[in-house]
């Protein structure tokens, strides 16, 4: 077979030298037909990321329908930009007769890759998880060169984090401020945990849900006055940026409280971010019909904004929102209207919420474990939270390496001219974490 791999030749060995008994054999055929399988199947994903076969020949109808082809097509074309043409399948190591992990060579790349196929023949894959990525001969110097041309401005952070300060790694344009998006949402977080460990809250402190705002997230389809734990909002906020839950939080601990954490913390230009908005007012003030309301709160003072805020609190609701105005791909006042901060403001914010050391704001910090592109395998605990937006895309991971050592990875990418490349920006924040890993 043209990509048989090594393990499936080492299979085929044992069963023809070893056979001390009947059920061994057996045993044995059986893991030579789930090697060749799984093999057959690797066979053709190869054959179609090289540009060879038709897809339906390769991923099973109901993979088809959860990833259309030509969102497949497109997340492939994007793969091989960053890391040029796919070279073969490096590896192949079964989990079960129709499960395995694999590893797909890129040009400048390894993709490492959870696979699945079919039980029955042809064994069409019908599961394909990106984990992450291990870049070939890669460095910081080629990440940079990578960042200066993405179109807008873009800059990272790469910094060791430990009780005596921050060590810069790597960087470009770590103290420039950015649109962050809802990455924003962290300053929340450590606002929460510091009222619990001064005894102002407890995580488990009940709440109701009012105010909805826009999605993302879940709870804006609640019934209104639902009850709800303080822990439950936060988890909600953080691992699927639900932003209703994030604006009950903000009113429950205070926009002033949460202003003040920001600057405790230490960020650069805290005016240009500050009074700290909620989504449902973010997404207000970039309506068209809200034009005069805009210009007057941008000409003010933060006082003043504050104000304004407080004298269109009717006004600045969900039930006053144009859905259609949000969901395009234009963006949309990036500059103005937005949570800000730099490279630099949220690997500080990362290092605070790790001395903070709660155990619960850093276990919501890491249900959601980022993009797949980032090799979870090559850290001991990985906690994220990402912002995005037309325009807009930050991304950002507080990591424990395997040896104890902590790292900030922090990264933003803003172009008011046009949406940016969420999977290109992700690829090239992976690559940093793995660098860092090493």
């Amino acid at each position: 077979m043209k990509h048989l791999t090594k393990i499936a030749a080492a299979v085929l060995a044992i069963s023809v030298i070893q056979l001390p008994c009947a059920t061994e054999a057996v045993a044995q055929e059986e893991n030579t037909e789930k090697a060749l399988e799984l093999s057959q199947a690797s066979d053709r994903l190869i054959a179609y990321l090289q540009g060879e076969g038709d897809i339906e020949n390769v991923f099973s109808a109901d993979f088809l329908a959860a990833v259309p082809p030509d969102q497949f097509k497109t997340t492939t074309r994007q793969l091989i930009a960053q890391f040029g043409p796919v070279v073969g399948m490096r590896s192949i190591t079964p989990r079960d007769s129709t499960t395995a992990t694999v590893e797909i060579e890129f040009e400048k790349a390894i993709g490492n890759a959870m696979m699945s196929v079919e039980t029955d023949a042809p064994y069409l894959i019908n599961g394909l998880q990106l984990v992450g990525f291990d870049s070939k001969d890669d460095s910081y110097n080629k990440v940079k060169t990578d960042f200066e041309a993405l179109p807008g401005k873009a800059g990272f952070l790469v910094a060791r984090i430990s009780d005596t300060g921050m060590e810069e790694v790597a960087s470009r344009n770590m103290d420039a401020q950015f649109g962050i998006g809802s990455t924003f949402k962290l300053y929340v977080l450590a606002e929460l945990a510091a009222q619990v460990q001064d005894g102002k809250r407890e995580w488990s402190d009940v709440v109701t849900v009012d105010q909805k705002s826009f999605p993302s997230g879940i709870t804006q389809n609640w019934p209104d006055s639902a009850p709800v734990t303080l822990q439950t909002l936060a988890t909600l906020m953080i691992s699927i940026s639900d932003n209703t839950a994030t604006d009950v939080l903000i009113r429950t601990l205070g926009r002033d409280n949460i202003a003040r954490r920001l600057k405790a913390i230490g960020h650069d230009d805290p005016d240009r971010t500050l009074p700290f908005l909620t989504t449902v007012e973010a997404f207000g003030l970039k309506q068209d019909d809200q034009e005069k309301l805009r210009r007057q709160f941008l000409e003010a003072s933060e006082i003043e904004q504050a104000k304004i805020l407080e004298d269109a609190k009717d006004s600045l609701i969900v039930e006053n929102i144009n859905i259609e105005q949000l969901a395009g791909t234009t963006p949309m006042f990036i500059e103005e209207i937005e949570w800000f901060a730099s490279p630099n403001d949220s690997a500080k914010l990362m290092d605070y919420l790790r001395k903070q050391n709660d155990p619960t704001a850093l276990a919501i910090m890491g249900v959601n474990g980022g993009l797949p592109e980032i090799n979870a395998a090559q850290w001991d605990y990985i906690g994220f939270k990402g912002g995005s937006e037309p325009g807009v895309v930050s991304l950002n991971y507080l990591l424990r390496a395997k040896d104890g050592d902590w790292y900030a990875v922090t990264g933003s990418w803003n172009n008011p001219a046009a949406a940016v490349e969420t999977q290109t920006f992700a690829t090239l924040m992976a690559r940093l974490t793995s660098l860092a890993a090493k």
